[in-house]
């Protein structure tokens, strides 16, 4: 399914992954007003272990901000564009020099040209392989063909038959126009692109697939391909094999596939109850420990899967139901929304206090003694992340010690930064209990939530 993360969609352009630490990517979408400069995602993603990250488009403070970073990038080229490349080489020629030439310094190691094009604007899919051989003929000609490969992501519903994975077959519809860009991509060493989203897969026929085969969870009923013999685990591996088995039924069954976007959203409106923090934290932890052990799947064995996670970011300007807006790992505040095994520091959440905390009411009556507000460890992520909005801007917090490389920004996740910025508010108002309710999110403990690395007002 075609996400819409991005301002515009586009074509990817990315070198294959030879390591499985280096296998994991993430996607660095725009689609909101509330992004941190470049120069603080930088600081950000130096936190984790997080090497590459694509874009959907080709932002210069980006690319200038990570110069030297030793991460890679994959740069993008939109939708608009294909028609342009496709017919004038020369159009080529300066896209290349305005996106990719300048940033010397800068790990530039794909182009990504359209997504999910033969699905959602299929009137473009044969100016696809014209556009890819005209951006690989202005790399070649700056000398940057070896390192900076093209290729352009498809959604799994380019499948005619999907199930079981051996039987992946592509639409014939669609099969004239991807079979020329396989060759290509043999020529020119690139790989084909997918973005595999078994959480559609799940909410979409929740009867007939286990959420536990969606979640990569040890408990989930395997599920047996009777032609292959193969047995899976999981419906990631299931989406990728089908596509393998469909790759080579069009005679290109070595071609090395990436999964250009997968992931899971952290929240939804009432009907997306599969929308969780802790189903998007099972997911995103299950499949990176899968990708990074390098097994591969059960059709391709030990074959690394480069694979890129949607997305770094919560995004407020999508269009759609609110899941739309929650798939990021990050919050725009740098706040970690779940530990999904990237963090470089896992992240965790306060220490539970020895006394339970205190649930308050706005007209809850003032606190005698020491005490201090934290953020209920279960609270809704919206709701946390309004009150810490509010508790940094109009209530005068401290935040400055959970802003990145602070004392008090690890442990990076919303629940601690929320707890740091709702205690800071409550001391300065003198710890009237009112002041620690933000809409139900907040909780007074007695006990000192203080570490070694980050004092929290009102400690002795």
């Amino acid at each position: 399914m075609a996400r819409t993360s991005s301002s515009l969609t586009v074509f990817c352009t990315i070198a294959v992954l030879l390591s499985t630490t280096s296998a994991i990517g993430v996607n660095y979408g725009g689609l909101a007003d509330n992004l941190p400069p470049a120069a603080t995602t930088l600081s950000l993603v130096k936190t984790t272990s997080i090497n590459k990250l694509k874009l959907y488009d080709a932002r210069a403070d980006i690319l200038n901000a990570f110069a030297g970073s030793g991460i890679d990038i994959i740069v993008g080229a939109g939708n608009d564009q294909i028609t342009p490349l496709a017919q004038d080489p020369n159009a080529a020629v300066q896209w290349v020099a305005a996106n990719v030439v300048p940033y010397t310094t800068t790990s530039i190691v794909g182009i990504c040209l359209g997504n999910e094009v033969l699905s959602t604007a299929p009137a473009l899919g044969g100016l696809l392989l014209p556009a890819m051989q005209n951006l690989h003929d202005a790399l070649v000609a700056v000398g940057l063909g070896e390192k900076v490969k093209v290729s352009s992501p498809h959604s799994l519903s380019i499948l005619a038959v999907s199930f079981p994975p051996s039987a992946g077959a592509v639409d014939a519809q669609h099969a004239e126009v991807i079979t020329p860009m396989l060759q290509f991509f043999t020529e020119t060493g690139a790989p084909f692109m997918i973005n595999a989203y078994p959480y559609f897969a799940y909410t979409g026929n929740p009867v007939n697939i286990s959420l536990d085969y969606a979640l990569f969870q040890p408990s989930a009923p395997t599920v047996k391909d009777d032609s292959s013999n193969l047995v899976y685990t999981n419906l990631f591996d299931a989406q990728v094999d089908a596509m393998y088995a469909a790759l080579g039924k069009l005679g290109y069954g070595t071609l090395p596939i990436t999964v250009t976007e997968t992931g899971w959203p952290t929240a939804g409106d009432a009907t997306e109850t599969a929308a969780t923090i802790a189903n998007a934290q099972l997911y995103n932890s299950g499949l990176i420990k899968h990708i990074q052990s390098g097994m591969g799947t059960p059709a391709k064995p030990n074959v690394v899967l480069e694979t890129y996670i949607f997305a770094l970011y919560n995004e407020n300007m999508k269009a759609g139901p609110v899941s739309e807006q929650n798939w990021g790992l990050f919050l725009t505040t740098g706040a970690a929304v779940y530990d999904s095994g990237l963090n470089a520091v896992p992240g965790t959440v306060p220490t539970t206090p020895a006394a339970p905390g205190t649930d308050v009411s706005p007209s809850s009556a003032p606190v005698t003694g020491v005490s201090w507000c934290l953020a209920k460890p279960d609270a809704d992520p919206v709701k946390l992340q309004n009150g810490l909005n509010f508790a940094c801007s109009e209530g005068k917090a401290d935040c400055v010690q959970i802003s990145s490389g602070s004392p008090c920004f690890e442990p990076n996740t919303l629940v601690s930064h929320a707890s740091f910025a709702y205690n800071s508010y409550y001391q300065i108002n003198n710890r009237n209990a009112w002041d620690c309710y933000f809409d139900n999110t907040g909780m007074i403990v007695t006990v000192d939530p203080s570490t070694p690395g980050c004092k929290y007002q009102g400690a002795p």
